[in-house]
């Protein structure tokens, strides 16, 4: 152990402040996701007695000692942005003893890193739930540097992660402008007409469109899935070649989803050059619209900004004309129940398969609508996309600094 290594115990304590302490009561429950951050419990507590629970203050830790072996993740967090919560009894609560020894910020920087998660996993008992005690945590390691030193990578840490933060609130900003104009223009049917009023409100004609069931601006019409580009449901390399796996070419499997927002251009696994070109007929081209169709993520959208694969879980639209490409998108992100309902299967395993996928109706706006929706929302796709990229790399910053960590001397 390099000299600068101590012991986590030597500089926390437990915190066992019960919710009927000092005659104070607090009502906000939460619990730890596996992202390490604070939420709102999803536990039935009706009925249950509150008084019970031990309350967080802020700057003090919590962490839920219970799955650790199965999961192979200590839920821990740090109270930041509250007062004070209270938790499940269950849980375990601490604080720094000195912080003038140890940053609270500092610590949690260090249970971030996945080599801790790891260390954690490792020293699990052998229940079936791989229990975690507070002996365990305390035996853990980590490099204390000076104080000085501390904050100056914390505060290294937070211009990262709130740069991080900063991009998602704009792009949400952005993805709910667009929103609100696809809703405009195609549910309201107050897109410009020819004088750059609002159509419907401006006496436009609607006409009743029988295949749809509902009244739509004269001039378009319902069109199928099938109609406006072709339908590659994806497909998964036979475990039986591992060389079929590689660096090549993204492999797109719904889990994938949950690493980015409008776009996605990486993924967790990728194939091989030799994989590729067993499954050409499945290769999906730039700016195709890739659609979860089975289980309970199914009704996804995302679009792909560069050549990629996907498993069998996916439909993808391969466009006749790219302009469609954003209108489609909002279409099937505003269909999510919709699509839902017309699946077969329990709620937890829904499927559509591809043919029925093709047969899916939608209206057609007009070609002059259609360019000047592209035209209109591709200005806000093109800065999503630049700061989903941009926070790729500031991720992989992050993840580099906290690795960095080990070999922090001073």
């Amino acid at each position: 152990m390099r000299s600068n290594y101590k012991k986590i115990g030597k500089f926390v304590q437990q915190a066992k402040n019960k919710n009927n302490s000092n005659s104070r009561t607090v009502e906000h429950l939460r619990g730890i996701n596996i992202t390490k951050e604070f939420m709102p419990s999803v536990a039935n507590v009706t009925g249950t007695d509150l008084s019970v629970y031990k309350i967080v203050e802020k700057n003090q830790f919590a962490y839920n000692p219970m799955h650790v072996g199965r999961d192979e993740i200590l839920p821990i967090s740090m109270l930041a942005h509250e007062d004070s919560v209270i938790v499940s009894p269950a849980y375990v609560v601490f604080e720094i003893v000195d912080t003038n020894e140890l940053l609270p910020e500092y610590l949690m920087m260090w249970c971030r890193r996945s080599e801790f998660d790891r260390n954690a996993w490792f020293t699990t008992d052998s229940s079936v739930r791989g229990g975690f005690n507070w002996e365990d945590f305390c035996d853990l390691e980590l490099p204390v540097p000076s104080i000085e030193k501390q904050r100056e990578i914390v505060k290294e840490y937070h211009t990262i992660t709130d740069r991080i933060k900063l991009n998602e609130q704009l792009n949400h900003k952005l993805e709910d402008t667009a929103q609100g104009i696809y809703k405009e223009w195609f549910v309201d049917f107050e897109f410009p007409d020819e004088n750059g009023k609002p159509y419907k409100s401006n006496s436009g004609e609607m006409v009743y469109c029988e295949e749809l069931d509902m009244e739509i601006p004269k001039g378009w019409k319902a069109s199928k899935i099938s109609e406006i580009g072709n339908v590659i449901t994806g497909k998964t390399p036979s475990s039986d070649y591992p060389e079929d796996f590689g660096i090549y070419m993204p492999f797109i499997t719904p889990t994938d989803y949950k690493n980015y927002g409008k776009f996605v251009t990486e993924s967790i696994r990728s194939l091989s050059n030799k994989g590729a070109k067993k499954l050409k007929n499945k290769v999906l081209k730039e700016d195709s619209l890739l659609v979860t169709c089975i289980g309970s993520d199914m009704g996804k959208v995302v679009i792909n900004k560069t050549q990629c694969i996907t498993n069998q879980q996916i439909n993808s639209i391969i466009l006749n004309e790219n302009k469609m490409v954003e209108y489609l998108y909002y279409t099937l992100l505003n269909s999510y129940e919709n699509l839902r309902n017309i699946a077969i299967g329990s709620s937890t395993m829904l499927m559509i398969n591809k043919t029925e996928f093709e047969q899916i109706k939608f209206s057609h706006p007009n070609r002059i609508i259609i360019d000047k929706f592209y035209l209109l929302i591709s200005q806000c796709s093109q800065y999503i996309w630049v700061t989903e990229s941009m926070n790729k790399k500031l991720f992989k910053l992050k993840e580099i600094l906290l690795s960095k960590m080990a070999t922090i001397e001073g």
